[in-house]
Protein backbone atom coordinates (compact mmCIF):
# COMPACT_ATOMS: atom_id res chain seq x y z
CA UNK A 1 0.00 0.00 0.00
CA UNK A 2 1.31 3.78 -0.80
CA UNK A 3 1.71 5.66 1.93
CA UNK A 4 0.10 9.19 2.15
CA UNK A 5 2.42 12.26 1.29
CA UNK A 6 2.04 14.23 4.09
CA UNK A 7 1.41 17.46 4.06
CA UNK A 8 4.36 19.80 6.01
CA UNK A 9 2.86 22.50 7.39
CA UNK A 10 1.97 23.62 10.89
CA UNK A 11 -0.85 21.74 13.15
CA UNK A 12 -2.96 24.16 14.04
CA UNK A 13 -5.04 21.92 16.81
CA UNK A 14 -3.13 21.56 20.05
CA UNK A 15 -3.83 18.16 20.84
CA UNK A 16 -2.69 17.12 17.30
CA UNK A 17 0.15 18.71 17.32
CA UNK A 18 0.89 17.25 20.93
CA UNK A 19 -0.01 13.75 19.77
CA UNK A 20 1.98 14.45 16.02
CA UNK A 21 5.29 15.58 18.26
CA UNK A 22 5.42 12.32 20.92
CA UNK A 23 5.31 10.47 18.13
CA UNK A 24 7.70 11.73 16.11
CA UNK A 25 10.33 12.36 18.64
CA UNK A 26 10.39 8.61 19.34
CA UNK A 27 11.32 7.77 16.37
CA UNK A 28 13.52 10.65 16.36
CA UNK A 29 15.42 9.35 19.20
CA UNK A 30 15.07 5.51 18.36
CA UNK A 31 17.18 6.69 15.13
CA UNK A 32 19.52 8.42 17.59
CA UNK A 33 20.32 5.32 19.24
CA UNK A 34 20.77 3.09 16.34
CA UNK A 35 23.61 5.32 14.97
CA UNK A 36 24.95 5.77 18.54
CA UNK A 37 25.61 2.34 19.34
CA UNK A 38 22.99 0.22 17.94
CA UNK A 39 24.27 0.43 14.12
CA UNK A 40 27.21 2.60 13.66
CA UNK A 41 28.75 3.47 16.65
CA UNK A 42 28.71 7.51 16.06
CA UNK A 43 29.43 10.05 18.60
CA UNK A 44 26.40 12.24 18.79
CA UNK A 45 23.88 14.24 20.92
CA UNK A 46 21.02 15.93 21.26
CA UNK A 47 18.99 17.97 23.13
CA UNK A 48 15.30 18.73 22.83
CA UNK A 49 13.35 21.23 24.61
CA UNK A 50 9.81 21.21 24.06
CA UNK A 51 6.61 23.20 25.65
CA UNK A 52 5.56 19.76 26.93
CA UNK A 53 8.05 19.11 29.58
CA UNK A 54 10.00 21.40 31.94
CA UNK A 55 12.70 20.14 31.42
CA UNK A 56 15.09 19.65 28.28
CA UNK A 57 15.20 16.16 27.25
CA UNK A 58 18.87 15.23 26.40
CA UNK A 59 20.47 12.40 24.47
CA UNK A 60 22.40 10.21 25.62
CA UNK A 61 23.28 11.93 28.80
CA UNK A 62 24.52 15.26 30.29
CA UNK A 63 28.21 14.04 30.35
CA UNK A 64 28.26 12.76 26.83
CA UNK A 65 26.21 15.64 25.85
CA UNK A 66 28.28 18.60 27.56
CA UNK A 67 31.82 16.21 25.93
CA UNK A 68 30.03 16.41 22.39
CA UNK A 69 29.25 20.00 22.23
CA UNK A 70 32.53 20.87 23.49
CA UNK A 71 34.61 19.03 21.51
CA UNK A 72 32.62 20.77 18.44
CA UNK A 73 33.18 24.15 19.54
CA UNK A 74 36.76 23.30 19.92
CA UNK A 75 36.72 22.56 15.89
CA UNK A 76 38.43 25.30 13.33
CA UNK A 77 35.25 27.61 11.49
CA UNK A 78 35.32 25.76 8.49
CA UNK A 79 34.81 22.33 10.28
CA UNK A 80 32.25 23.33 12.06
CA UNK A 81 30.40 24.82 8.93
CA UNK A 82 30.96 22.30 6.40
CA UNK A 83 27.73 20.27 7.28
CA UNK A 84 25.78 22.45 9.26
CA UNK A 85 22.28 23.40 7.37
CA UNK A 86 19.51 25.91 8.92
CA UNK A 87 15.73 26.78 8.08
CA UNK A 88 16.94 29.22 5.89
CA UNK A 89 19.20 26.58 3.38
CA UNK A 90 16.80 23.77 3.83
CA UNK A 91 13.85 26.72 2.12
CA UNK A 92 16.45 27.78 -0.44
CA UNK A 93 16.70 24.05 -1.17
CA UNK A 94 13.22 23.35 -1.85
CA UNK A 95 12.61 26.56 -3.67
CA UNK A 96 15.48 25.63 -5.86
CA UNK A 97 13.84 22.03 -6.60
CA UNK A 98 10.53 23.54 -7.28
CA UNK A 99 11.78 25.92 -9.53
CA UNK A 100 13.93 23.09 -11.86
CA UNK A 101 10.71 21.53 -11.97
CA UNK A 102 8.95 24.58 -12.94
CA UNK A 103 11.22 25.39 -15.54
CA UNK A 104 10.93 21.34 -16.87
CA UNK A 105 6.92 21.85 -17.49
CA UNK A 106 7.71 25.22 -19.36
CA UNK A 107 9.49 23.71 -21.79
CA UNK A 108 7.04 20.96 -22.50
CA UNK A 109 4.19 23.35 -22.64
CA UNK A 110 6.43 25.12 -24.92
CA UNK A 111 7.44 22.40 -26.82
CA UNK A 112 4.06 21.37 -27.34
CA UNK A 113 2.84 24.88 -28.52
CA UNK A 114 5.18 24.57 -30.84
CA UNK A 115 4.27 21.62 -32.12
CA UNK A 116 0.68 22.94 -32.77
CA UNK A 117 1.51 25.97 -34.41
CA UNK A 118 3.60 23.62 -36.72
CA UNK A 119 0.39 21.49 -37.10
CA UNK A 120 -1.55 24.77 -37.92
CA UNK A 121 1.04 25.36 -40.30
CA UNK A 122 0.81 22.16 -42.48
CA UNK A 123 -3.10 22.58 -42.55
CA UNK A 124 -2.80 26.30 -43.94
CA UNK A 125 -2.58 28.39 -41.43
CA UNK A 126 -0.31 31.48 -41.39
CA UNK A 127 3.11 31.74 -39.72
CA UNK A 128 2.00 34.38 -36.54
CA UNK A 129 4.39 37.84 -37.30
CA UNK A 130 4.43 38.48 -33.91
CA UNK A 131 6.69 35.80 -32.73
CA UNK A 132 9.83 36.79 -30.82
CA UNK A 133 13.50 35.56 -32.11
CA UNK A 134 14.24 33.48 -29.23
CA UNK A 135 10.71 31.70 -30.18
CA UNK A 136 11.63 31.22 -33.86
CA UNK A 137 14.66 29.45 -32.89
CA UNK A 138 12.79 27.58 -30.48
CA UNK A 139 10.14 26.54 -33.32
CA UNK A 140 12.82 25.59 -35.27
CA UNK A 141 14.20 23.56 -32.87
CA UNK A 142 11.00 21.60 -32.56
CA UNK A 143 10.34 21.32 -36.47
CA UNK A 144 13.67 19.86 -36.88
CA UNK A 145 13.61 17.22 -34.19
CA UNK A 146 10.30 16.07 -35.77
CA UNK A 147 11.79 15.80 -39.35
CA UNK A 148 15.04 14.15 -37.95
CA UNK A 149 12.25 11.36 -35.78
CA UNK A 150 10.26 11.28 -39.96
CA UNK A 151 14.18 10.46 -41.50
CA UNK A 152 14.57 8.16 -38.98
CA UNK A 153 11.63 5.76 -39.42
CA UNK A 154 11.85 6.61 -43.33
CA UNK A 155 15.73 4.85 -42.97
CA UNK A 156 14.30 2.08 -40.55
CA UNK A 157 11.09 1.50 -42.71
CA UNK A 158 13.53 0.93 -45.86
CA UNK A 159 16.28 -0.62 -44.35
CA UNK A 160 13.70 -3.22 -42.91
CA UNK A 161 12.27 -3.54 -46.75
CA UNK A 162 15.85 -3.54 -47.93
CA UNK A 163 16.19 -7.06 -46.07
CA UNK A 164 13.04 -8.73 -47.29
CA UNK A 165 13.73 -8.07 -50.84
CA UNK A 166 17.49 -9.74 -50.26
CA UNK A 167 16.33 -12.53 -48.65
CA UNK A 168 16.70 -15.80 -50.89
CA UNK A 169 13.85 -16.55 -53.24
CA UNK A 170 11.90 -19.80 -54.18
CA UNK A 171 11.45 -19.99 -58.04
CA UNK A 172 8.85 -22.16 -59.17
CA UNK A 173 8.60 -23.57 -62.64
CA UNK A 174 8.40 -26.04 -65.41
CA UNK A 175 11.65 -27.25 -66.57
CA UNK A 176 11.86 -29.45 -70.15
CA UNK A 177 12.74 -32.70 -69.72
CA UNK A 178 15.19 -32.90 -73.19
CA UNK A 179 17.48 -30.70 -71.62
CA UNK A 180 20.75 -32.59 -70.83
CA UNK A 181 22.17 -31.69 -67.21
CA UNK A 182 25.50 -31.32 -69.53
CA UNK A 183 23.45 -28.24 -70.84
CA UNK A 184 22.24 -27.08 -67.76
CA UNK A 185 23.72 -27.62 -64.37
CA UNK A 186 20.57 -28.65 -62.01
CA UNK A 187 20.74 -31.67 -60.01
CA UNK A 188 18.84 -34.90 -60.69
CA UNK A 189 16.93 -34.44 -57.76
CA UNK A 190 15.62 -31.50 -58.62
CA UNK A 191 14.45 -32.46 -61.50
CA UNK A 192 10.86 -33.02 -62.82
CA UNK A 193 9.22 -36.27 -62.20
CA UNK A 194 9.44 -38.80 -64.72
CA UNK A 195 11.93 -36.61 -66.72
CA UNK A 196 14.81 -38.12 -68.61
CA UNK A 197 17.94 -37.35 -66.95
CA UNK A 198 21.75 -37.68 -69.27
CA UNK A 199 24.40 -39.02 -67.16
CA UNK A 200 27.58 -38.42 -69.14
CA UNK A 201 30.31 -40.98 -68.91
CA UNK A 202 33.94 -40.54 -69.53
CA UNK A 203 35.33 -42.16 -72.67
CA UNK A 204 39.24 -42.47 -71.17
CA UNK A 205 39.59 -44.72 -67.99
CA UNK A 206 42.36 -44.66 -65.99
CA UNK A 207 43.85 -47.90 -64.53
CA UNK A 208 46.88 -49.48 -62.61
CA UNK A 209 49.62 -52.11 -63.86
CA UNK A 210 51.73 -53.93 -61.52
CA UNK A 211 54.40 -51.97 -62.20
CA UNK A 212 52.73 -48.98 -60.57
CA UNK A 213 52.60 -46.93 -63.81
CA UNK A 214 49.07 -45.64 -64.65
CA UNK A 215 48.67 -45.97 -68.47
CA UNK A 216 45.42 -43.97 -69.79
CA UNK A 217 44.04 -45.72 -72.62
CA UNK A 218 41.31 -45.19 -74.87
CA UNK A 219 37.61 -47.03 -74.05
CA UNK A 220 35.24 -47.58 -76.32
CA UNK A 221 32.71 -44.87 -77.03
CA UNK A 222 29.07 -45.61 -75.40
CA UNK A 223 26.29 -43.58 -76.36
CA UNK A 224 24.67 -41.24 -73.88
CA UNK A 225 22.22 -43.64 -72.35
CA UNK A 226 18.76 -42.06 -70.81
CA UNK A 227 17.55 -42.81 -67.61
CA UNK A 228 14.03 -42.40 -66.87
CA UNK A 229 13.33 -41.29 -63.33
CA UNK A 230 11.82 -43.89 -60.82
CA UNK A 231 10.67 -41.37 -58.23
CA UNK A 232 7.24 -41.87 -57.79
CA UNK A 233 4.64 -39.42 -59.58
CA UNK A 234 2.74 -38.86 -56.07
CA UNK A 235 3.84 -38.43 -52.51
Amino acid sequence: MVRKKVKLAFIENNTERRVSYRKRQKEFLTKARELNSTLCDVELATFINDPYHKEPEVFPNHEAAISTFTMFEDLPETDKSKNITTQEKQIMKRINKIENELEKVRKENKKMEFTNQMYGLLNGEEMPNSMHPKDLSDFSYVINKNLKQINDAIKAKTHEEGSTLNAPQTIVGSMDSGVTNSDMSWAPLLAPVDASVLFEIPLLVTFTVPSGTNIVRPRAPLNLVPVTSKFPTSF
